[in-house]
């Protein structure tokens, strides 16, 4: 009976610990997505770098990559490379599973193991990388900032701070970051070259699109000819990649599902008759092969965009939870013993007539690329000088949704199970107790379990929240002088235009906008 009692506060104390956490992290979640919305990234840093969003270390690289990219879209592109970097070493070692933890989230729940990264995040870090080390190289240095070191005194920790005075960089010392983008180019080559060797088949993500898109653009910015062709070479790549694998999302495939259906089968089909079954491009699909086979003639008649735009729209489809009843297979339990009957009687108890058990999954929402984004470019007395589709090459929903679904099942499995070997020990540490208590203080017991499991199963619902809903792409061909950027939008009958700024154009060099659009 004592062991009994100890084993359920014990579980009642995990339940209502995690409840806490996991409240108080979806409440962080809502706060830190309203205060980039007020343009407060300071406030949203200071979250994102306090106890209250996701304070434990097996949360830590949630953490790294909410503030890499709250540091990116501050503009602060050193801190956010640095940031980066921290991020992909810390997956990188994480993605070698850690036994432990995985033993412990296997008897308790998801919530209790390290946070992976989805394999698309991981893939996504690589593209930040070799953005801030472009834009490091276009601004020519490194921003202030403030160090902050915690010491350990004798009776408490001090936190002090160091002022870093900003840093402009040499001409050498920027060359060094244009080649540190290429550098993240060929890494993320080889991690996506991983994915397609050891995913060979399935109808989930292994390639990136804007991998070709934005690595044909630093290809485009090295100079030399044989850059200039490896980036004919990626635009042309970019046009397989959208045909053998992103017709898998809705953005770009109005038959996505029968594409996914019968994935495994399509390379023994002709593309021909692949395209005829199993293709329907939508929009974005016939606007990014427009905008590919565009680059493609230009730079083979080895002309030029001076101006490229790359926009991150929106955010991410976020991840929530989803209540599923799970019959208790109290069946499986002798017939005619003393406890089959007990259970019977448990449940009905604790739920009611049902015998049903409850958790949550964790889901994203299907959310879809709705919106066409135009791009356009007005001279100082305020006339249309070009305009140029932002078209999207990472549809971030659309992965981030056909990632988790792709996995429902096998998680629906294994949590499944868990919460059932849960059960079937509170049914019979309960009947245990039953025979010293009777079976009305036992069914009390059973039901408080009951209760305590159902909280201890609350979805993992951790994810890299700031992640854009799409990553888009647009470029022209400018006279040196002075402009402004407008970005209209359309989203069914309703069209707006957005006034992003003035930007200049120089003669000779080759400029990159790097816009957030929310």
């Amino acid at each position: 009976m004592k062991g009994i009692n100890i084993s359920r506060l014990v579980c009642m104390a995990l339940a209502l610990t995690l409840v806490s956490c996991a409240t108080g992290n979806r409440n962080a979640y809502r706060k830190l997505r309203a205060d980039i919305d007020n343009k407060k990234i300071d406030s949203a840093i200071k979250l994102v770098e306090s106890d209250k969003f996701y304070p434990e270390e097996r949360s830590r690289l949630v953490k790294l990559l909410e503030l890499a990219n709250l540091q990116h879209i501050k503009g602060d592109y050193y801190q956010s490379l640095k940031s980066f970097n921290k991020a992909q070493e810390l997956s990188d070692k994480l993605f070698t599973v850690s036994i432990s933890k995985k033993a412990l989230s296997a008897v308790s729940n998801n919530n209790m193991d390290n946070y992976y990264g989805e394999i698309y995040e991981r893939s996504v870090i690589r593209f930040y990388q070799a953005l801030n080390h472009y834009m490091i190289y276009q601004s020519g240095v490194y921003e202030a900032h403030t160090l902050t070191k915690k010491v350990k005194g004798n009776k408490k920790t001090v936190v002090k701070t160091k002022n870093i005075p900003l840093k402009k960089l040499n001409k050498n010392q920027k060359r060094t970051h244009l080649a540190g983008a290429r550098a993240s180019l060929l890494e993320w080559d080889s991690l996506l070259d991983n994915y397609t060797k050891t995913m060979k088949g399935d109808s989930t993500y292994k390639f990136d699109l804007s991998s070709r898109l934005f690595g044909a653009f630093i290809h485009e910015q090295m100079g030399t000819t044989t850059d200039r062709n490896i980036a004919v070479g990626l635009y042309k790549d970019a046009k397989k990649v959208l045909f053998r694998y992103y017709n898998l999302y809705p953005s770009f495939n109005k038959k996505h599902k029968e594409f996914a259906k019968h994935f495994s089968k399509l390379h023994k089909m002709s593309q021909k008759n692949v395209r005829k079954k199993f293709v329907s491009p939508t929009k974005n699909a016939k606007k990014l092969v427009s905008y590919l086979n565009a680059r493609i003639k230009e730079l083979k008649s080895r002309k030029r965009k001076n101006v490229t735009i790359v926009l991150q729209q929106g955010y991410v489809a976020e991840k929530t939870a989803r209540m599923i009843n799970f019959p208790l297979p109290i069946t499986s339990m002798p017939k005619g013993s003393g406890i089959f009957n007990f259970a019977g009687r448990m449940v009905a108890s604790a739920q009611g007539t049902v015998p049903t058990i409850t958790f949550e999954l964790p889901e994203v929402a299907q959310k879809k690329v709705k919106t066409d984004m135009v791009l356009v470019v007005k001279d100082a007395a305020g006339n249309i000088v070009e305009t140029s589709d932002a078209v999207v090459m990472n549809p971030i929903s659309d992965i981030a949704y056909q990632s988790l679904d792709n996995k429902i099942g096998s998680t629906y499995a294994k949590i499944g199970a868990r919460v059932a070997v849960k059960h079937a020990a509170a049914i019979l540490a309960a009947y245990e107790a039953s025979k010293e208590t009777g079976e009305f203080a036992a069914s009390m017991i059973y039901a408080a379990s009951n209760k305590a499991i159902a909280a201890s199963e609350q979805a993992d619902l951790r994810f890299w929240s700031t992640l854009p809903h799409t990553l888009r792409i647009g470029s022209f061909n400018l006279k040196p002088g002075k402009y402004t950027l407008a970005i209209k939008t359309t989203s069914g009958k309703k069209t707006s235009e957005y006034n992003w700024g003035v930007f200049d154009v120089k003669a000779k060099e080759s400029k990159l906008l790097n816009l957030n659009v929310l």
